[in-house]
């Protein structure tokens, strides 16, 4: 497990212990807190009128209410708690020697989900033909991540996929981009991405801004332009082994391709490389091609 399904692993065997109604809320917060303090985590109590379990994270944390102590950010994580409004609480000074490292929510696929699978059925056309590809997932690691605090965009193309379901999407889209040109391979992982999926605002499918993990994406049934650029950044590493970049532009947010050879279309040095544009979100576009209301715009280049 990495850090944040230690915490929730924690979260849980306090539920047994102790009961998941509201009134044994601040019993499982201090068993919670206990542990995470016994494992090493820097793990503090706050209280006002019920108990409140604060943590620092090593990434940012958005939409987490927070308190800063010592200079450092403490977030109050949920743990499938009611999330902490802002307000005055009270707590302790220092800290428990037994406890001083930070979350860190890299690595969220590192462990082996239950064997409850979901399957979904992806199509795509290209030059006339057409690709049928069939999925299949950890639902329980869906509702793992239901469960993240919104991280900087960073993290969800850095995150990768869980092996199960990495196996079956990279085996059939091999030989679909296999003994291509690289322009033409990554056309054709753009059309995938493109085409396969259907788009909507974060606010139209979840009411609010809500980043998803790769596996997300092919889960839900939505999503918009940050979602399909992980999702198509990690294919181009995983499958074609290219360097991709997070093109930012206002409200937009691309991807960025390194090639070996050189390529026609809209392109950036960046730390000493060469970047052609490559847009998941719109449609039909070539390697190389910007929505029209970008052209001329010069993008925010972020790497991961």
């Amino acid at each position: 497990l990495n850090d944040w399904g230690t915490a929730l692993l924690f979260d849980q065997f306090a539920r047994e212990l102790q009961g998941s109604n509201q009134r044994n809320q601040s019993s499982r917060q201090l068993t919670s807190w206990f542990l995470l303090v016994k494992a090493g985590y820097n793990a503090r109590i706050a209280y006002n009128d019920q108990v409140f379990l604060l943590m620092p994270s090593k990434q940012p944390l958005f939409s987490t209410t927070y308190f800063t102590l010592n200079n450092q950010r403490y977030y109050s994580v949920a743990l499938n708690e009611k999330e902490m409004k802002p307000g005055k609480v009270f707590t302790y000074s220092g800290k428990h020697l037994d406890g001083q490292r930070n979350l860190d929510f890299s690595n969220p696929n590192n462990f082996i989900a239950s064997s409850h699978k979901e399957s979904r059925e992806l199509s795509f056309s290209y030059d006339g033909e057409q690709y049928n590809i069939t999925i299949s997932y950890p639902k329980d690691m869906i509702n793992y991540f239901k469960t993240f605090p919104q991280l900087d965009l960073e993290n969800y193309f850095s995150a990768g996929m869980p092996k199960e379901t990495a196996f079956s999407l990279l085996t059939q889209l091999k030989p679909i981009v296999e003994n291509q040109t690289e322009t033409e391979a990554v056309n054709r992982l753009l059309r995938f991405v493109q085409t396969a999926f259907e788009y909507k605002t974060d606010d139209d499918q979840f009411k609010q801004e809500n980043y998803l993990f790769p596996l997300e994406t092919l889960y839900y049934p939505y999503s918009d332009c940050e979602d399909r650029a992980a999702l198509f950044a990690w294919l181009t590493q995983s499958l074609l082994n290219l360097d991709v970049v997070i093109v930012d532009f206002p409200g937009h947010i691309a991807t960025a391709v390194e090639f070996n050879s050189p390529t026609e279309g809209d392109s950036w040095d960046f730390n000493g490389k060469r970047y052609t544009m490559a847009d998941p979100t719109y449609v039909n576009a070539n390697v190389g091609m910007t929505m029209p209301q970008y052209q001329g715009t010069k993008p925010k280049i972020v790497t991961f």
